[in-house]
């Protein structure tokens, strides 16, 4: 039997809910040694969303900041390496490996969303808001639980995010580490639609507050204007 053979065997019998059980108290422990995070009365609930490669880092630096870094964040794609097959999903398939790692890190996500908001812990959600259906869901589960809820969209040129999630999957490969490529139609659809759904996510009336931010500055604040500048800001950015 060649090694092929063996992956493909393996694969055969994996088992999705019985990983996540397994890897769950790692991956759990990690976000409980964070010395910053304690139960709150009145926790948050930040979705953090943009096009890939916008630069949401630094949009979740500003959150930490602001909160003393008493939040935790979760971003799906750091989950996917704790797959029992991440490497041979790269093997088999190389730059479509991510696609395969998909239910585990949003299946992940859950878990750890749901036991820190049994915790009572202000949370962060790092997502897209590719489609309306996500970011409705997860703000209704916030609110459902006590949750104050917030958006925070990062967003930078079109052009500018597709390079650098080309760039960072080559860093991450010359590195020697299995690089995450974003197929450009995921990329595209995320811009073609991140200020409509934005703005229908927030006239849900169960967001608190909206900020939207660029790679280094501050671009719209709901409290400060009118949620009929919101998308004109975002696609200014976009098409900058």
């Amino acid at each position: 039997m060649t090694n092929l053979d063996k992956i493909l065997k393996q694969l055969d019998s994996y088992d999705l809910q019985q990983d996540i059980n397994k890897k769950f108290p790692k991956i759990w422990t990690r976000f409980a040694n964070n010395p910053f995070l304690s139960p709150q009365n009145n926790p948050i609930g930040v979705l953090l969303g943009g096009q890939p490669g916008a630069g949401k880092a630094f949009a979740t630096m500003e959150i930490k900041k602001r909160l003393n870094n008493n939040i935790l964040v979760i971003n799906g794609d750091e989950f996917r390496s704790y797959h029992r097959h991440y490497e041979d999903f790269y093997t088999l398939y190389g730059k479509d490996a991510s696609k395969y790692t998909a239910a585990f890190a949003g299946t992940m996500v859950g878990k750890i969303r749901d036991e820190a908001i049994k915790q009572g812990f202000n949370i962060l959600i790092e997502g897209t808001f590719r489609t309306l259906e996500t970011p409705l869901k997860e703000i209704n589960n916030f609110v459902k639980n006590g949750y104050r809820t917030e958006i925070v969209i990062c967003t930078c040129p079109k052009e500018l995010s597709w390079e650098s999630t080309l760039q960072r999957a080559i860093e991450l490969e010359t590195a020697g580490l299995q690089p995450r490529y974003v197929p450009r139609e995921t990329h595209d659809l995320v811009v073609a639609k991140l200020a409509e759904n934005v703005e229908k996510v927030f006239q849900s009336k169960l967001v608190s507050h909206l900020e939207v931010y660029s790679r280094d500055k501050k671009l719209f604040d709901s409290d400060i204007e009118p949620i009929d500048r919101l998308i004109p800001y975002i696609n200014q950015e976009l098409d900058r």
